[in-house]
């Protein structure tokens, strides 16, 4: 039996990650869910926030999903108590970076390039990791480049250069970026802090699934699917935001 793999997401954060999911294992089906009408929800009572996330998890449920990756850390942040009582497996991105970055980069000094609702509520990320000194790396400004199609540019040289500022010249072992979209700014990140370790997002997921879902969840080996997203835009405006999504999947408007 096919394997679906839910993923939740509130904004466009982790669409690269689904993106690298569906181009590494393409037999099995992916399923991506977000909110971009409500996007974002900080700042949003929390209560909207838990009523739209069941929205959203439902919308998974529907897809008969058997595991659910959750990507979005404001979705982590404020709803908690509703994703202990989901029923399937559920995998969510903060607990596997804390438990890389206290793995193998222990009491070693840290940049987290992180947006500041992240850097505020900081039970998400810092207290949780063992460090010996943690760099604070505003990174809202780098999602922007991304989503205005602005990577590899004088300006995003220019942002990055401004916002890496806290992390610039100092002894940094490993830079932790939470939002997938940092990624495709690495080119920029390297040219400020080089010479160290980046966490690899893609690979801390897929290493994870191997490791302690393969057996119980296995990859299917035939009868490709296309995988879906699915989300409350119009198609084409979704498109125009995902440019840098290039693997094949259908589209729903919720």
């Amino acid at each position: 039996m096919k394997t679906k793999i839910g993923i939740l997401d509130a904004g466009m954060e982790g669409l690269s990650i689904f993106n690298k999911l569906v181009l590494n294992f393409p037999y099995n089906k992916f399923i991506y869910v977000n909110d971009m009408e409500n996007y974002p929800y900080e700042g949003k009572n929390p209560e909207d926030i838990k009523s739209l996330t069941s929205e959203l998890i439902n919308t998974l449920y529907k897809q008969e999903v058997d595991i659910i990756i959750v990507l979005s850390n404001s979705i982590i942040e404020y709803c908690d108590e509703l994703l202990s009582n989901i029923k399937i497996p559920i995998i969510k991105i903060n607990d596997l970076i804390i438990n890389y970055v206290n793995k193998n980069y222990e009491y070693k000094n840290i940049a987290l390039l992180a947006k500041l609702y992240i850097l505020k509520a900081s039970t998400i990320y810092q207290k949780n990791f063992h460090y010996n000194h943690l760099y604070n790396v505003q990174s809202d400004e780098l999602d922007e480049l991304v989503l205005n199609k602005e990577v590899k540019t004088g300006k995003s040289f220019g942002v990055c250069q401004r916002v890496l500022k806290n992390a610039i010249g100092k002894d940094v072992d490993l830079v932790v970026y939470v939002d997938s979209f940092i990624s495709t700014l690495l080119i920029e990140i390297k040219e400020y802090i080089p010479n160290t370790s980046y966490i690899d997002l893609y690979n801390i997921i897929i290493d994870y699934y191997k490791e302690n879902l393969l057996d119980k969840y296995p990859f299917a080996i035939k009868g490709k699917e296309a995988s879906l997203v699915i989300s409350n835009m119009e198609k084409d405006e979704f498109k125009k935001l995902a440019y840098f999504v290039n693997c094949k999947y259908d589209y729903i408007k919720r």
